[in-house]
């Protein structure tokens, strides 16, 4: 596997759920992380957790409340380390139960940045008036120079769009007058979704639009265009009807043109392996340098045409980009090397994660392949 050339990795992770009754060990991962293990193993609850700890980095309140976690992050050549606690209180009867910290501590490369405790704050060792508990010490200075490239760093995490199909592939509302200098500043804006970036990307950078479209009827050859624009230019008979009669001038949507299909096909007529295919490809194309890409269930409908081609784009871009992927599927886990699994097993509440080289019966060289290596290890008795 290549070694990750970026400004951005997560390096370790652990955390512990008061709420749901549940831990994970510390895990390290990777430029290129392939989460394998028993359904019920705790796979996608990292995931989510990992996602939801970035997120309230940057001020965002997922569903965290009463736990615990350390998350190490190189950052523009920094390493920090965050760890927190944080609690539920509850209000009122009349009011949702809210999470406030009760500790947190910032180090970067040795150096204690953030102190928190229940009723002091300090900064680089200086007292602080009392802030707001319910916002991370990241969000709240994440203008100082000490703290900005982490809060940077985390605002990099990406939950994949692909899977699931969701709505926000089919219709998007776009002001036409929006523009970009440059293709660097179109990957790294964070307020466009991955649908308004292809837009722009096809409008202001038809060349490397292309590029994407080539790969993508490389996979499926009956595909001779891809289109994204708004509904009133892609099928006018669409705008035509409610609810697109009124917005459908400044609606986005993609389609794809097959031959001997008369009319482009939407998102809502397009098969869910054909759709997943083309953000994937999307996303590769117009996340920057130094994203970190979190994809559960990776296989989710795609089929064997669409698995090997996508595969491999995602291990071009693993020197640059680091993933974080979740899959039971023997093709994916048999053509990711081994050095990438991580082997998630679970006892009673305790989850951990190991790489395959730790895992006795798997890395051998046996002619047995190596996912049948892993179904049959100990690990996978236990889950």
């Amino acid at each position: 596997m290549p070694t990750l050339r970026t400004t951005m990795t997560i390096d370790h992770f652990e955390l512990r759920d008061h709420t749901r009754g549940w831990s994970l060990e510390g895990v390290d991962f990777a430029a290129f992380n392939l989460l394998v293990g028993l359904s019920g193993a705790g796979k996608t609850r990292i995931l989510r957790s990992l996602h939801a700890v970035c997120a309230i980095a940057r001020g965002r309140n997922p569903a965290l409340r009463s736990c615990e976690w350390q998350l190490t992050v190189r950052a523009e050549g920094i390493k920090f380390e965050w760890s927190a606690t944080l609690k539920e209180r509850v209000k009122s009867a009349d009011e949702e139960p809210e999470a406030h910290f009760l500790k947190e501590k910032i180090v970067a490369d040795g150096e204690v940045i953030v102190q928190r405790t229940e009723n002091s704050v300090e900064f680089k060792g200086t007292p602080l008036p009392q802030i707001k508990d319910t916002e991370s010490c990241i969000s709240i200075f994440n203008r100082e120079n000490a703290i900005a490239p982490l809060y940077n760093s985390l605002g990099m995490v990406k939950l994949s769009e692909a899977p699931g199909g969701q709505p926000s592939h089919r219709y998007q509302i776009w002001p036409d007058e929006a523009k970009v200098e440059n293709l660097a500043e179109l990957r790294n804006n964070n307020k466009l979704t991955i649908v308004q970036k292809a837009y722009l990307l096809r409008r202001d950078f038809p060349t490397e639009f292309d590029c994407v479209v080539d790969e993508y009827r490389a996979i499926f050859g009956t595909v001779s265009k891809v289109l994204v624009d708004t509904v009133a230019k892609i099928d006018p008979d669409l705008a035509s009807r409610s609810p697109f009669s009124s917005i459908g001038k400044v609606m986005l949507t993609l389609a794809i043109v097959e031959d001997g299909v008369e009319r482009p096909t939407c998102p809502s007529d397009m098969s869910s392996g054909m759709l997943r295919t083309l953000i994937h490809l999307f996303e590769l194309a117009l996340w920057p340098e130094g994203t970190v890409v979190i994809v559960d269930e990776y296989e989710n409908s795609l089929g064997l045409n669409c698995l090997p081609a996508l595969t491999a784009c995602l291990m071009r871009r693993a020197g640059d980009m680091q993933f974080i992927l979740t899959s039971h599927h023997p093709y994916v886990i048999e053509n990711i090397p081994m050095e990438s699994w991580r082997v998630v097993t679970r006892d009673g509440s305790e989850v951990k994660v190991a790489p395959a080289s730790a895992i006795p019966g798997i890395s051998t060289r046996s002619k047995q392949s190596g996912f049948d290596r892993l179904m049959s290890s100990p690990a996978f008795e236990v889950g």
